[in-house]
């Protein structure tokens, strides 16, 4: 989503206005544009930090001597009426405050010349702006003013303003089954993700089958992408056409080859996906809330925790009611993943003790019980375990005896326990007991007779 605001800022409290409107959720693009009447300059935005600024140009401004912002200490204003480096100065507050990027100026090469927003006679300025917020600026493809020719180049039948037009290129995601939508995506929906058993190419064997089958694919297709390169030599086809069917082409080999050599592994099974599905939905509508009234309400609790905590920061209170808040916030934000996590658990214990108890009609079928444990920890990966295992028919733990088949998971940790128990001084233990114990006796009486030589000597 997308909405532009037209600002004229002429206020003192203007700025202070577009700061309170910063209640938009981070999924929406807003845009700030119009005539602020503020000269900036091309002082950065302080919240840019050294990392971002590899991927966010810097600004070229108008840095002529009376349009300079106000020192960032300067003192209050007092007067009603404010010049522009006042104004200028109290956009890059609220740049700072609301984390917003000046668009205009950041597009232009070393030759282009200063994208002036105003030009009226003989003077030429900047003080209009195009702004939004910085994490949505890899969305910005372009942004340029279009200049207006000399004063003597100037037709009559010019424009009848004296401002120039500010062009913003957005890249915006189409969902044309969204209510209202009049534009029709033509982008096709991309396939499912494709995965294989990658794992199998540490072993040295299967390496070298994959490599062999791979040159045999390769020279297949080594005509098709030889007559491809003589259509884009005589101009039958483009550059762009001949990169997407080669690559069409190599993928295609790629992943013939790992089919046949290494297998496909599922992504989501059945189930998954639906509930996948079903997240994302939600997250598209904006409902956020689970089902569940516990982690809901704590979500809720979070969530209000976090606007006190923004609130708090941009009303610049002071250093201790900013951790207390961010501490309360941490402590509720464990607490809920905490409970998500036990509420998960316990989705899987009932299903599997409803199993157990209706063992002669299951509700679902063995096979799924076991995707249940795997998904639950996996969420994807398919495994060749076996749907039953025999469980321990002796009484005592410590023994093991074959036993009959069952769906519960605990049989094996039950026979690991038999399998690793010691079996002393029990009646049908493997081992020579009375030698044990005379063993054990010596070695008593030389600890003790030890001690008694160490208590005379002290």
């Amino acid at each position: 989503m997308c909405t532009l605001t037209r600002a004229k800022a002429r206020l003192k409290n203007s700025s202070h206005t577009l700061t309170q409107q910063d209640h938009y959720s981070d999924r929406e693009i807003h845009v700030y544009a119009g005539d602020f009447n503020a000269h900036v300059a091309k002082e950065l935005e302080a919240h840019i930090t050294l990392q971002e600024r590899s991927t966010i140009p810097s600004r070229v401004g108008d840095c002529h001597r009376r349009r300079i912002p106000s020192p960032p200490d300067a003192p209050a204003l007092t007067n009603a009426r404010i010049s522009s480096q006042q104004r200028g100065r109290l956009l890059l507050r609220m740049l700072n405050t609301t984390c917003f990027l000046i668009l205009n100026g950041r597009f232009e090469t070393v030759d282009d010349p200063i994208p002036y927003t105003l030009q009226r006679q003989e003077e030429s300025t900047i003080n209009e702006y195009n702004l939004i917020a910085k994490q949505h600026f890899s969305k910005v493809k372009s942004c340029y003013v279009i200049p207006r020719p000399s004063r003597s180049l100037r037709s009559n039948s010019g424009p009848p303003t004296d401002h120039n037009p500010i062009v913003l290129h957005l890249s915006l995601p189409v969902k044309p089954n969204a209510p209202g939508a009049s534009v029709i995506a033509t982008t096709p929906e991309l396939p499912p993700r494709t995965q294989f058993h990658s794992s199998k190419l540490k072993h040295p064997a299967a390496t070298k089958l994959f490599s062999h089958a791979l040159q045999d694919q390769a020279a297949k297709s080594e005509s098709v992408i030889t007559a491809l390169r003589i259509s884009l030599e005589q101009g039958n086809i483009s550059p762009t056409q001949y990169a997407d069917k080669v690559n069409t082409i190599i993928v295609s080999a790629l992943q013939v080859t790992a089919d046949r050599v290494l297998g496909k592994t599922e992504f989501r099974r059945q189930r998954a996906q639906k509930d996948h599905m079903t997240q994302r939905s939600q997250q598209e509508n904006g409902n956020y809330s689970s089902n569940h009234k516990h982690i809901a309400a704590k979500q809720t609790s979070t969530q209000t925790l976090r606007n006190k905590l923004r609130q708090a920061r941009e009303a610049t209170a002071p250093p201790h009611i900013i951790a207390t808040l961010g501490k309360s916030l941490a402590k509720e934000k464990h607490q809920l993943l905490k409970l998500q996590h036990q509420v998960r658990q316990k989705s899987v214990t009932d299903a599997l003790h409803s199993s157990l108890l209706n063992h002669s009609h299951p509700t679902t079928s063995p096979h799924s019980l076991w995707d249940l444990l795997r998904r639950y920890k996996t969420d994807h990966v398919q495994s060749n375990l076996p749907t039953q295992t025999h469980d321990n028919a002796s009484h005592d733990p410590r023994i093991w005896k074959l036993g009959p088949l069952t769906l519960d998971p605990q049989a094996w940790h039950r026979f690991r326990y038999a399998l690793g128990h010691h079996l002393l001084k029990h009646k049908s233990s493997p081992y020579n007991e009375a030698a044990a114990h005379k063993v054990s006796a010596l070695r008593n009486g030389s600890c003790l007779l030890t001690r008694h030589v160490l208590a005379v000597d002290g």
